[in-house]
């Protein structure tokens, strides 16, 4: 509400916020809260932080379990938007979700950070009318509260300066005046009761009577303040934000994301305000919410993929003491995010961070196939078989397990992507990205793995002299089956 509120005008306002989500049908609802004087923060369950005032109030509606309700979120949000745009005297009114799980940011979240509020409440209205002309954006505020009136008096140097007087004198005696100052102690017992001098409580109720207010100078005179000073009635700040120790204002705003996403969004921001620097010297926009997000979580998981790699191939390493099979088998990786990216599309999906935890998973699953595959190939190139008769017979009879332990992963991830039980927008791109990841990887350690294994074991007979010195020759014939060996 305007600055100017008391608890009792925010008590009314809110009371018929109430009434309007009390109209919502009861089987959506499941508790209804209000909190006046006060506006909490929250980021997921987390409280971030608490904003207090008589002209704020907040209404928290609890929803009843998704299973249970015929509409979303967003759309009971939206029936609540339409009906309280009817209240009258609201300066500033939002919606914001209150979901479990990890905390949650804003879909669009820009700090303006420079020295002069001014400056900063003009670049916070310019960058809200450039989101206001987005389609599929809403919601748009910033954090920047004007506080209630403020008489602020600004000393007249040069006179003061006349009668000797300095800043922290002149403000010493407005202070007493007003708030007084203890004289002494008085002492009764072993009670300490301080007496406090100052003016009567009906002396300054006006600005008239505090411009009279009269000033001690050092050389004995007294003087009224009005003299020395200007009194101006100002609007002040409710809250100074600060942001890498300098003056901020930040502008929310939601994404309405079946017309748009919060990185198309940004990415317009930051094309169209790419030279505020140069309009606006010593003011910055720092882009945040999702957006920033969405790229400093990707720059870590990609960190933290390669990490795990890179420990995959020393495990396989150690394993098949070889420095080339290890990356035969890793192959697999690129084959499964390739099948990952196709699933997404089919399925409509953004890759979230939700599907990046897939293709991570992915990562560790599609290789599986590789490891079984190329294991079976080594054991039978141990036993003496030439590597053609040792790939044809690895791939013949560990064809069914492969495919078997495919599919298990695959039709076990089959409920969450279509919704049985309960659609989850959240884990449905990620089982999309196992399913179509691991079908394509899978289809490829057929057909390719084996493949590699024979180039490469042909280039380290380049390399090496007489590589195949170990293993039992066994001819084209014996290919055929005419003398091959049993496998016993």
């Amino acid at each position: 509400m305007p600055p100017s509120y008391g608890i009792q005008e925010t008590t009314e306002v809110i009371v018929q916020i109430e009434e309007m989500a009390k109209r919502l049908p009861s089987t959506e609802v499941d508790a209804i809260l209000s909190n006046i004087g006060l506006h909490t923060f929250m980021s997921g369950l987390v409280r971030r932080s608490v904003t207090y005032g008589s002209n704020l109030g907040e209404v928290i509606v609890e929803l009843t379990p998704k299973q249970e309700r015929t509409r979303g979120v967003e759309e009971v949000i939206a029936e609540l938007r339409t009906k309280t745009a009817t209240i009258s005297g609201i300066e500033r009114l939002s919606f914001d979700t209150q979901d479990g799980g990890a905390p949650q940011v804003a879909d669009v979240r820009v700090k303006i950070k420079g020295p002069r509020f001014e400056n900063l409440t003009e670049l916070a209205n310019v960058l809200k009318t450039a989101l206001s002309q987005i389609d599929g954006v809403y919601d748009i505020r910033d954090d920047f509260s004007i506080g209630k009136s403020e008489l602020r008096v600004y000393l007249n140097q040069e006179k003061a300066y006349q009668y000797g007087l300095t800043t922290f004198q002149v403000a010493q005696t407005v202070r007493t005046a007003i708030a007084g100052d203890k004289a002494t102690t008085y002492r009764e017992a072993d009670e300490a009761i301080d007496v406090i001098v100052k003016y009567e409580e009906d002396a300054l109720t006006n600005l008239a009577a505090l411009n009279n207010l009269l000033i001690p100078t050092p050389t004995g005179t007294i003087v009224p303040l009005k003299d020395v000073a200007n009194i101006v009635v100002e609007k002040g700040y409710a809250d100074i934000h600060r942001f890498d120790g300098e003056r901020a204002i930040t502008v929310y705003a939601s994404v309405d994301k079946e017309k748009t996403t919060a990185f198309k969004v940004n990415r317009s921001l930051i094309s169209a305000f790419a030279d505020i620097e140069s309009l606006y010297p010593g003011y910055q926009l720092d882009f945040r919410g999702v957006f920033d997000e969405i790229t400093e979580s990707f720059s870590e998981l990609w960190k933290l993929f390669i990490v795990g790699l890179l420990l995959i191939y020393v495990v396989l390493g150690a394993q098949f003491r070889s420095f080339i099979q290890p990356v035969i088998i890793l192959f697999a990786v690129p084959f499964g995010i390739i099948g990952a990216m196709v699933g997404l599309l089919i399925s409509n999906a953004t890759l979230s961070i939700v599907a990046m935890f897939g293709i991570v998973a992915l990562s560790g699953i599609v290789v599986n196939d590789s490891i079984v595959l190329i294991d079976f190939i080594n054991k039978y190139r141990e036993r003496g078989y030439n590597k053609w008769y040792a790939i044809l017979k690895g791939g013949s009879i560990r064809l069914r397990p492969i495919i078997l332990t495919s599919l298990t992963t695959i039709f076990g991830l089959i409920p969450m992507a279509v919704g049985l039980g309960g659609k989850s927008p959240i884990w449905m791109p990620m089982a999309y990205t196992i399913i179509f990841g691991l079908a394509f990887a899978t289809t490829m350690t057929l057909f390719v793995m084996p493949a590699l294994y024979a180039i490469t074991t042909d280039l380290r007979s380049l390399i090496v002299k007489n590589p195949e010195e170990r293993f039992r020759t066994v001819s084209d014939k014996d290919l055929l089956g005419d003398t091959v060996p049993t496998d016993d």
